[in-house]
């Protein structure tokens, strides 16, 4: 029998083998010289996490960006499907999918907000330096 934490573990090797591995892998370098950190399924299940301790503090809403969500199949084949299509076999793999999506965008923004700092030590340097 499947366990849910099984089911999850599952679908989140498919994300990180199928779909976004790139684009994550470039957005968690901390560094240009070093070796970029790999996209791993763990970091799908921590964001699926995340998200869902964050439910209850959206209880009642509902926020719709796009009006469709990504799902993968066994084969890895990527499908969006409009929410008014979705059905509950389709809710398991269009979570993860969107919690790999809020890995990305966590780990884009650590780039930025360490980019931003790193061009903050720059100007100092360049500061002293003109004195």
């Amino acid at each position: 029998m499947t366990t849910p934490a099984d089911k999850l573990a599952a679908l989140a090797e498919q994300y990180t083998q199928n779909l976004m591995t790139e684009w994550v892998t470039w957005a968690r370098k901390d560094s240009w010289s070093g070796t970029p950190s790999e996209f791993t399924a763990q970091d799908v299940i921590e964001a699926h996490q995340v998200l869902t301790e964050a439910i209850g503090d959206y209880a009642g809403q509902t926020i719709r960006v796009d009006n469709a969500v990504s799902v993968i199949d066994e084969q890895g084949r990527e499908s969006v499907i409009p929410l008014d299509k979705l059905k509950a076999e389709h809710i398991d793999s269009a979570q993860v999918c969107l919690a790999a999506q809020f890995h990305a965008l966590y780990a884009q923004a650590h780039l930025i907000m360490t980019t931003f700092v790193g061009l903050e030590r720059l100007r100092e340097h360049l500061a002293e330096e003109a004195n």
